[in-house]
């Protein structure tokens, strides 16, 4: 059987197969076995460094699989997706599995179609903003205490040069304060969850 044919389907697995191999992203079908049974030529490319003939293989014969799998689940009725972590030669990537039921209209799920997704440029976006937000709190503390020195200060100055020095520093401070928020605020949307799990692929 050659890859990205569904066996026992004839002409509609076929047609399927065709189907999802015009999409980019990798896509794989596993039946109630956990076998997969139809993948795409990207899922294929994927994998085949290290798995050749994909088709018919386990599904914990090419990931760790456990109560963390997004298939598993998936087969409990549950769609579900994990960020993990892939270490190969290209270096370090982060892949987002995600796997959904497919209702075999017997009230079971017969299929789960898993995809798997490369986010390595968002994760590494957000470290940039997770970075950028501990550097504003590491800001914030002393920035807090400074203001209010400052308007303790102004408060017991009389009316001169020195009052008025007070007036632009408590003004800048402030200023400071303000932007400081506006980043945190900012960054905090563009956060992603981040996972210490170790991609099987």
């Amino acid at each position: 059987m050659r890859d990205g044919q569904m066996s026992g389907f004839g002409d509609c697995g076929r047609f399927l197969s065709t189907i999802i191999d015009s999409l980019r992203r990798p896509l794989a079908v596993l039946d109630r076995e956990r076998r997969i049974v139809l993948a795409n030529r990207p899922f294929l490319a994927a994998v085949r460094a290290k798995h050749a003939g994909v088709i018919g293989q386990y599904c914990a014969e090419l990931c760790r699989g456990g109560s963390g799998c997004p298939v598993e689940r998936a087969f409990s009725g549950v769609e579900a997706s994990v960020l993990e972590q892939r270490t190969g030669a290209e270096g370090t990537r982060w892949i987002e599995r995600s796997a959904f039921p497919v209702d075999g209209g017997n009230g079971r799920v017969d299929y789960v179609v898993e995809s798997l997704r490369d986010v390595t440029a968002e994760h590494e976006l957000s470290e940039v903003w997770r970075r950028h937000r501990a550097f504003c709190h590491e800001i914030s503390n002393p920035l807090f205490a400074a203001l209010g020195t400052a308007e303790l200060m102004a408060n017991e100055v009389p009316e001169g040069a020195m009052a008025n020095e007070l007036s632009v520093v408590i003004r800048n401070l402030k200023h400071i304060d303000a932007l400081t928020r506006q980043m945190q605020e900012q960054n905090a949307a563009c956060t992603l969850p981040a996972s210490s799990e170790q991609s099987p692929f």
